[in-house]
């Protein structure tokens, strides 16, 4: 994250080295360089706060555009693996905002290691807490106690023993399921378990905030923000009874590359006004390689069963596909669906989300929709799906994430029309790579596949289909 001139610059060091959580793979040097960005002036983010909590809390903010709000951080651990999170007030003082943290939770307490602890143990690598979040609408509610909780009187987060061997132990006895390498789906019933536990807990530490922090806006940051499950939870609730709120905020950039952007609007007083979703860098689209199209046409493509990658503008910030890099596909067609995660060597059994309007974003689609316009336009959160016909389920509960495009987030806006009013959306990229970057690795992902149609869209909106070699 850079600041130079007034101007802010930001990029995510996986898709400079095109390895998925590849954070540690290059020097800052080696970055710089291949951004075209000479003689730099950086600080390291420790050298503006040495907590790291702070720093999410200040990146979630300063995007938020509230003057006031209740922060809270959640993730793994921070760089010295004490602590796990926090509760942040922020105020605006003389027109700039102020943050005050009001408590932190030790690693032990960490919401973060219990659901990536959980991942390895029902046979999923590392990073891949996504999956478990995936499996679990496929498992039985259980009456357990949970493993981890919080006190909604207190704040306090409490546990049964250690996030390591003895929750390993906890599961092993009750499941009747040793921790396994590769996945086996009598594991759901763990990912479950695991998810209400999480769930239940992240909304008990919301109902303290709630009552006894001044803001009615809510922040939630931190990696454990992904877990788009439990936001709906919470979303859902606010404005409609025990929880004491009106409005709640989530960055897409809410894992560690958020603590850059903290950095610098923290050591510089900036606050940028709005958020960062998606990269102000911008590629000549190959039209030499290409015939013009148009939306009429892709949504023929698309109702005739095929993918279709679209390519526009700049990248998404974070992990979520924004219809800037995606693959689509109409989900009433089920040999589309299948071959959408086939071409991405996805397990056949994990959710796909749609992607729709916002004037269809309405009862007849989706019900009891929780508060937050920003959680669906980002897709950081799960809502009831209930759009009959031929549409199928999202997900076992019945529950999807949705992306909510307003006119001028993505010219995907004009494919969607009356007849089509939903796609399946999903990242455009390959296993274990982080989203595609540039127009050269969109080719040549693309040429693998005879039935992937490759579709660039310029600044102004004019679309044009690749042609591939014979």
């Amino acid at each position: 994250m850079l600041e130079e001139s007034g101007e802010v610059k930001f990029a995510e060091v996986e898709k400079i080295c095109r390895k998925k959580s590849g954070h540690d793979l290059l020097d800052l040097d080696t970055c710089f360089k291949k951004l075209g960005i000479q003689n730099p002036q950086y600080k390291y983010v420790s050298e503006v706060s040495e907590d790291h909590h702070l720093l999410h809390a200040w990146g979630a903010l300063s995007q938020s555009e509230f003057e006031d709000a209740s922060i809270l951080v959640l993730d793994g651990h921070d760089a010295k693996k004490e602590t796990s999170g926090g509760v942040y007030k922020a105020t605006t003082v003389s027109g700039f905002p102020s943050i005050e943290c009001v408590r932190k939770y030790n690693a032990d307490q960490s919401l973060g290691i219990l659901y990536s602890e959980s991942t390895e143990y029902c046979g999923f690598s590392e990073n891949s807490e996504g999956k478990l979040m995936g499996l679990a609408p496929y498992g039985k509610y259980t009456e357990l106690q949970p493993y981890v909780w919080a006190d909604p009187e207190t704040g306090d987060i409490h546990s049964k023993g250690n996030l390591t061997n003895e929750l390993n132990e906890h599961l092993s006895t009750y499941f009747d399921l040793p921790g396994i390498e590769g996945f086996d789906f009598r594991y759901a019933d763990v990912a479950a378990y695991i998810q209400s536990t999480f769930s239940d807990t992240v909304y008990n530490l919301v109902r303290w905030i709630s009552h006894n922090l001044p803001s009615q806006n809510l922040i939630i940051t931190g990696g454990c923000a992904l877990n788009s499950t439990s936001n709906g939870e919470v979303s859902r609730n606010i404005g409609r009874g025990i929880l004491k709120l009106k409005d709640i905020y989530i960055p897409p950039t809410c894992g560690d590359e958020g603590t850059s952007i903290g950095a610098m609007c923290m050591d510089n007083k900036k606050i940028l006004g709005g958020t960062l979703a998606k990269s102000r860098l911008t590629y000549e689209i190959p039209k030499s390689d290409c015939v013009e199209t148009n939306p009429s046409a892709v949504r023929r493509m698309l109702r005739r069963g095929e993918i279709v990658a679209f390519f526009w503008g700049g990248s998404e910030h974070g992990p979520r596909a924004l219809c800037s890099r995606s693959l689509l596909a109409d989900p009433r067609i089920s040999s589309a669906l299948y071959r959408l995660n086939e071409i991405k060597e996805r397990e056949y059994w994990r959710p796909l989300a749609p992607v729709l309007r916002e004037q269809d974003f309405d009862e007849q689609t989706f019900s009891n929709v929780g508060k937050g316009n920003t959680l669906h336009r980002f897709m950081l959160t799960t809502e009831k799906f209930v759009k009959g016909g031929k549409y199928p389920k999202f997900s076992p509960d019945g529950t999807a994430r949705p992306q909510v495009l307003f006119r001028g987030d993505s010219p995907v806006y004009n494919i969607l029309d009356e007849e089509l009013p939903i796609l399946i959306n999903t990242s455009l990229n390959g296993k274990d790579q982080p989203i595609i970057e540039t127009p050269e690795q969109a080719i040549r992902f693309c040429n693998k596949f005879s039935d992937v149609s490759l579709i660039f869209c310029d600044t102004v909106g004019e679309m044009y289909e690749y042609k591939k070699p014979n």
